[in-house]
């Protein structure tokens, strides 16, 4: 699923060190202005936001075709 579309997460967006432990499946803090974004998209896009575990800030109004979401239970 790679370079498909970056995926919006419902989580709101915080940098992490990289000193400190490896996270698994960070949740990000309670309250934000960003939501987070991950992966990336074959256009306009450089490699290494290809990477799933890539992640940006994005407001959540923001729009565009590039992105989407993926429905899990």
């Amino acid at each position: 699923m790679s370079g498909n579309v970056e995926e919006w997460c419902y989580d709101w967006f915080a940098t992490y060190s990289s000193t400190a432990e490896p996270l698994t499946n960070p949740t990000g803090p309670a309250t934000g202005t960003q939501r987070a974004k991950r992966g990336g998209t074959c256009t306009n896009q450089y490699a290494y936001s290809l990477i799933v575990y890539y992640r940006q800030p994005q407001n959540p109004d923001a729009r565009g075709n590039t992105r989407g979401l993926r429905l899990a239970l």
